[in-house]
């Protein structure tokens, strides 16, 4: 640690006292800063603290969360955990590329920062977060059966009318460059 006045004298210690308070606290608020005071340490200190074998657990609880706050400080807790060998491989064990990749298809979606992390919730977004006049969602098996494509408005009244549901896949098409495309699947 080379920030003068940031030191931490038992890094692995006062982590290890974080990680606990964010698992005992019912507060989303308190496990959100928890978690940023985690990345913060683990960031810092990460060889003093070593491997964290717990990173299956954040992977799991980033697939999990609703809480737009608590999913913004796992991502960034979970870059950190990044910076040690042995935490990658749990990462890529426990297949959190694919959990980073269902975040990224929304992306598209916002201007600033995506909203939701899961499709259902999505289609839950408030209004002013939503495209509506691009119809560029479907839905269903996209080797067999596809429906679509839908705006977003559509995918919500389909969510709505419990068309599509939870397990449900959706997708985006995407344009990137003129005449060229990409599929985002979720």
């Amino acid at each position: 640690m080379s920030d003068v006045g940031h030191h931490v004298r038992e890094p692995r210690e006062f982590f290890n006292d974080l990680y606990h308070r964010f698992l005992l606290s019912p507060k989303p608020s308190m496990k959100a800063m928890c978690l940023q005071a985690m990345a913060i340490v683990y960031g810092r200190c990460h060889e003093e603290i070593g491997p964290f074998n717990d990173t299956a657990f954040m992977v799991r609880k980033l697939e999990e969360c609703e809480n737009r706050t608590e999913r913004d400080r796992l991502l960034q807790f979970i870059d950190k955990l990044l910076h040690n060998r042995h935490n990658v491989k749990l990462f890529l064990d426990t297949n959190g590329v694919r959990v980073l990749v269902d975040l990224v298809t929304l992306a598209h979606l916002h201007t600033q920062r995506a909203y939701v992390p899961l499709q259902t919730s999505s289609l839950e977004a408030s209004p002013d977060q939503q495209r509506d006049t691009e119809k560029e969602w479907y839905y269903g098996n996209k080797d067999k059966e596809r429906d679509g494509p839908y705006s977003f408005g559509e995918m919500k009244e389909l969510w709505k009318e419990s068309t599509i549901h939870q397990k449900t896949r959706c997708w985006a098409q995407v344009t990137w460059e003129k005449g060229k495309s990409k599929c985002w699947s979720s």
